[in-house]
């Protein structure tokens, strides 16, 4: 065995470096031709640009007294071709052949300068590799060839899949391993003659039910390669090189080819074969990440800064872990857009359509104070108030007679950008009123963090205030709040929350839906239980951050501080005001306490203890903690944190 040292060094003089790190190159299907067949070799370069990979296969499609002519046809298809970005690759014929040595002496002298990687079939330990590993570099040598040829293994044999490590660390010439299904079932002596895919006889069956067992019972058919996969997978990663799925046989069903490539992606693989003109589409689909998943793989990574600690992004928990996992996807689709226009649009009007609106951190929002936008003074004292945000008001506070001048104040204050860390939202008048058009302009154009949306009782007022602020050219920072205050609201609540991404906190309207039941306030809030319990189930199920409704008696401190308290323990973000003083304690009652603080460092930390030891039972203070705790934990750290940057 080499000495680490020499490991980079290369293996004949002359040789070039060998590589230290495998390039990626988008390769998302690998598509086999046949060089000796003239109609399929006329063919390449109207296929080269539509795909990653073009593999001259010289090895099992090719006849025994077709293969020099294979060779031959390979060579001249590779000096007469410009493939731009497209890589070359080749399947040479196995080690054991009459044919391998001519396959690699042919190849590396007449156009070793144009092929991307050699793929070796039937590799069975790290031997092959280093044959493979050795001639290559006297070959190149020879040659003149100033960077090194890849090497590509195949795992077909059954020996071979119970030495995959040691053949993806054999060199660092290696770039991947693809799974050849076909020839590893027969090696294996499997009872199938599909290539690749699975078999309905491979199945498991539900439990017997009914009186007498004799109910039919629903079979599920299984995945014959996905330990052989998920193997394969491991080592690769192991040793950074790429793995990939092999061919799928039945051409027809597409359907089933498309569900086998898309276990590979999700699984691990970077790509797959593709041996028809109508499988390319397929592995393009697939192993591209979904405009969706590259978009929101961007808010984690945006939101997570530099990847340490973990925030709240649309009600779900995001850590270290997800933010690796979001890298992944993100530079996968990098790469990919680099290479396909059509891929980088539709990745671009994905994240347009997200649009983050919502908090790049777990932005506090405990106390939320109604601010009358027809007094200068009132949005002059918001600049020094602690509050976490300001809701600049132009509907009820305002008289009909002094809307306009409101709007106009109102609009220039969030503009002005000196409220510091406060987020600054505008409550418009509501839908329907003589004024909510023009509100909505101005509020477009002065961009504030949020519009602060009154009566909204559906989906499709929050559809159409979206579209009014798009056509007023809204920046997409600039939020809805939907202020739910109405019995058609409460039950209609999720339909709500879940009407636009750009909506983004439900805001409990509680006088007016007091009012629209005919009940009484009281303490404790008992008639409008239900209705808090709704709107919370809706925003916590689709993400959204919830404010309570506002307390009206402003001298009762006692009454407010327990209202509060009931807020926070239902569940709430924070609680809106109408008066300055009901900010500090409404801070007080919204943050965590020292000893919640406390408590979920221990929890984490008792957590990441167990982790590293491989233990699965985690206690605290005698009380087992289950994954819900630990969220729970990380988001009290991850709200304290935000607050303490205050």
């Amino acid at each position: 065995m080499r000495s680490p040292k020499d490991f980079f060094r290369p293996l004949a003089v002359g040789a070039p470096t060998p590589v230290r790190e495998v390039p990626f190159r988008p390769s998302r299907m690998i598509h086999f031709f046949d060089p000796g067949n003239e109609k399929m070799a006329a063919k390449v370069p109207a296929i080269a640009p539509t795909v990653d990979v073009l593999l001259g296969n010289l090895e099992d499609a090719v006849a025994a007294d077709r293969k020099e002519a294979a060779r031959s046809g390979l060579v001249k298809i590779a000096q007469a071709t410009d493939f731009g970005d497209t890589q070359l690759w080749t399947r040479i014929n196995s080690l054991d052949s009459p044919w391998a040595l001519d396959d690699l002496l042919t190849l590396v002298g007449e156009i070793g300068d144009k092929l991307d990687v050699i793929m070796v079939p039937k590799v069975e330990g790290a031997e092959d590799i280093h044959y493979v590993d050795r001639l290559l570099a006297q070959l190149e040598a020879k040659a003149r060839i100033r960077r090194p040829i890849l090497v590509h293994a195949i795992l077909e044999t059954a020996t071979g899949v119970a030495n995959v490590e040691e053949i993806a660390g054999a060199s660092p010439r290696m770039q991947g391993i693809s799974l050849g299904p076909a020839d590893l079932a027969a090696s294996r002596r499997m009872k199938t003659t599909r290539v690749g895919g699975g078999h309905p006889g491979y199945l498991v069956r539900e439990d017997p039910h009914g009186a007498d067992g004799t109910a039919p019972r629903a079979t599920f058919q299984q995945d014959l390669w996905h330990y052989t996969l998920a193997r394969m997978v491991d080592a690769c990663a192991a040793h950074g090189i790429l793995p990939y799925y092999g061919p799928f046989g039945d051409i027809k069903d597409t359907t089933a080819c498309e569900d086998q490539f898309r276990n590979a992606f999700l699984l691990g693989c970077v790509g797959a074969w593709s041996l028809h003109p109508v499988q390319i589409a397929i592995a393009k689909k697939v192993f591209s990440p979904a405009p969706a998943d590259v978009a929101w793989a961007r808010r984690v990574i945006e939101a997570m800064g530099d990847g340490t600690g973990a925030v709240m992004i649309d009600g779900k928990m995001q850590d270290d872990a997800t933010y690796k996992q979001c890298q992944v996807v993100a530079e996968l689709a990098d790469a990919l857009a680099a290479r396909d226009p059509e891929l980088r649009d539709a990745y671009a009007a994905a994240e347009k359509e997200v649009r983050p609106v919502s908090d790049a951190i777990l932005r506090p929002r405990r106390s939320v104070l109604y601010m009358p936008g027809a007094n200068e003074r009132a949005l002059e004292k918001a600049k020094s108030l602690p509050a976490d945000a300001l809701i600049l008001d132009l509907e009820d506070a305002v008289a009909p007679d002094a809307k306009a001048d409101a709007r106009e104040r109102v609009a220039a204050a969030a503009a002005s950008g000196e409220y510091g860390y406060r987020e600054v939202t505008i409550r418009v008048n509501g839908p329907g009123t003589a004024w909510h058009a023009d509100d909505l302009r101005a509020a477009a154009e002065a961009g504030p963090d949020a519009v602060v949306v009154p009566k909204v009782d559906s989906a499709d007022t929050v559809r159409e205030v979206e579209r009014a602020l798009e056509a007023a050219g809204a920046p997409d920072r600039t939020a809805i709040w939907a202020m739910v205050e109405t019995p058609r609201a409460m039950l209609d609540a999720r339909a709500v929350a879940a009407a636009s991404e750009r909506l983004t906190v439900l805001v409990m309207g509680t006088n007016d839906l007091a009012k629209e039941l005919h009940a009484e306030h009281v303490p404790g809030r008992a008639p409008l239980l239900t209705g808090l319990s709704l709107a919370l189930l809706a925003a916590r199920d689709t993400g959204k951050a919830i404010l309570d409704g506002v307390y009206n008696d402003v001298k009762n401190a006692e009454g407010f501080e327990a209202e509060c308290v009931q807020g926070r323990q239902f569940g709430f973000d924070g609680k809106t005001l109408i008066h300055p003083s009901q900010v500090e304690p409404c801070n007080r009652a919204f943050a965590p306490s020292a000893d919640q603080i406390a408590r979920a460092q221990k929890i984490i930390d008792a957590f990441d203890e167990a982790t590293r030891e491989g233990r699965g039972v985690v206690t605290v203070d005698g009380r087992m903690i289950e994954n819900l705790h630990v969220e729970d934990a990380r988001r009290i750290l991850a709200l304290a944190e935000a607050i303490a940057g205050r």
